[in-house]
């Protein structure tokens, strides 16, 4: 387990040294909540006007899976195992380039970002193809490195959370399944 550990750190330290001034704008940018507002926009009307009538169904699922990833990162497992993120680790908090003095919570396993964006990812691209999956994937993948490179979470972190983010989405994929063959 150290070892896993130290590696951990290791992959962490070498993104997040990568900075640059472009390379810190562009992190900060993807990692910033409303960016995707406009992409969150474009899905809902595509949303709607696929559906029509019975796009409440998809609309529920959605924020019911977001709920469920974002709570279960942020208020089960962040707390219960109460892993420092890096940027408040004290043995390599000196080495972490933070962008903006942003470090968030105290606690990051797991990253929450992650395992949103890929739920997203994951639900909306297996009822939209293969197209919407690969750009949402991209998406998601993108958002998990901006956390690493911001030093707000290890590589750890992010792929603990894409696969919850991963179940969630399977969870809510059953639970339109259900909701769809009784409306």
């Amino acid at each position: 387990m150290g070892i896993m550990l130290e590696l951990d750190r290791a992959l962490l330290l070498w993104i997040n040294g990568m900075h640059s001034q472009w390379a810190d704008s562009f992190f900060a940018a993807i990692s910033y909540r409303f960016t995707w507002i406009p992409l969150y926009i474009v899905l809902f009307i595509i949303l709607i006007l696929k559906e029509k009538k019975i796009s409440w169904i998809p609309l529920l699922c959605i924020v019911g899976m977001i709920t469920l990833s974002d709570q279960l990162a942020s208020s089960v497992f962040k707390p219960w195992i109460a892993r420092l993120r890096p940027c408040h680790e004290p043995e390599i908090q000196s080495f972490i380039h933070l962008v903006g003095n942003y470090c968030g919570g105290a606690y990051g396993f797991y990253s929450s970002h992650a395992s949103n964006t890929l739920a997203l990812a994951v639900f909306w691209g297996f009822r939209s193809g293969k197209s919407w999956a690969i750009i949402l994937g991209i998406y998601a993948l993108l958002n998990g490195i901006s956390r690493i490179y911001l030093g707000v979470h290890y590589p750890s972190d992010i792929l603990t959370g894409m696969i919850a983010g991963i179940f969630c989405a399977f969870l809510f994929g059953k639970v339109e399944d259900l909701l769809r063959q009784k409306f």
